[in-house]
């Protein structure tokens, strides 16, 4: 997925906090949110808006860091 239309679903999920549907038609919508709109024209269905794991207040999900097998010295 392109990844200025992923920044815009973001800012979309950041600012509204309701169901799209009833955007379609709305000026502020197609302009604020050009990528989303022209999204939901060409294909008549929205993208995926959980393409970006949304952070809680400050708290950002961090992966488990992969600890590297600590090498043994064959000479001692």
């Amino acid at each position: 997925m392109d990844p200025a239309l992923i920044a815009e679903i973001q800012n979309f999920k950041d600012i509204h906090h309701t169901v799209l549907d009833h955007l379609i038609n709305d000026p502020y919508f197609a302009h604020q949110f050009p990528l989303l709109d022209q999204y939901y024209r060409n294909f008549g269905v929205w993208p995926p808006m959980d393409v970006l794991i949304h952070e809680e207040e400050g708290h950002a999900k961090e992966e488990p860091e992969e600890e590297e097998p600590e090498e043994e010295d064959p000479e001692e």
